[in-house]
């Protein structure tokens, strides 16, 4: 499982069980997804998984080369259509939950299964952000560290 179809497993707000389904996008948003989250998904959090290269391969004893990199969860939390900012708590609830992408996570991207599991580098708590023309409001970053065969 990769990172991305584990958090889509995820609620939008894990402590409301009338929540949609967290929307997820692998690098920038689409033009649909922009719209969704304004319009259907309810203003509701949804993340985008940036995936960047932490080194250069390194080869190993046994002539394969271990590639070492990072998965960054940029989860947000649009404002109201009033703009009020949320509070937080959803957003928090919800950083909380992807953490247990470490147990559940196999590969950093399909057919690349990982040597070992994910391991938590840093957490940025949510604060106040702006991606995008209407969609100001708070912003929380957990990042992930993985080691494939290459």
């Amino acid at each position: 499982m990769t990172l991305v179809e584990f958090l889509a497993l995820l609620k939008a707000d894990p402590g409301n069980p009338a929540s949609p389904a967290l929307l997820v996008a692998e690098g920038n948003l689409t033009t649909a997804q922009r719209e969704a989250v304004i319009g259907s998904h309810a203003r509701n959090p949804f993340a985008v998984v940036v995936s960047t290269s932490r080194a250069a391969p390194r080869t190993m004893h046994n002539g394969r080369a271990v590639l070492t990199g990072a998965l960054d969860v940029h989860l947000h939390h649009p404002a109201s259509a009033q703009r009020v900012t949320p509070n937080g708590d959803a957003l928090a609830r919800l950083q909380a939950a992807v953490l247990d992408a470490r147990d559940n996570v196999t590969e950093a991207r399909a057919g690349y299964p990982l040597i070992g599991r994910l391991a938590l580098v840093s957490e940025v708590d949510p604060h106040p952000s702006s991606i995008a023309p209407n969609l100001d409001g708070l912003t929380a970053i957990t990042r992930f560290t993985y080691r494939i065969w290459r």
